[in-house]
């Protein structure tokens, strides 16, 4: 396994995958804790 090797390749699309899928999963996680607590806001102030 040749970290080097593997860097320098221009078709790198495992770790692009990766990247992409923890930035959805990032995302998802963010965007579903803000409606959580917006939800739980209005729950609040009723």
């Amino acid at each position: 396994m040749d970290w080097d090797g593997s860097l320098s390749q221009p078709a790198n699309h495992s770790s692009l995958l990766l990247l992409f899928i923890s930035l959805l999963l990032i995302l998802l996680l963010f965007g579903f804790s803000v409606s959580s607590a917006n939800s739980l806001a209005l729950s609040l102030t009723r």
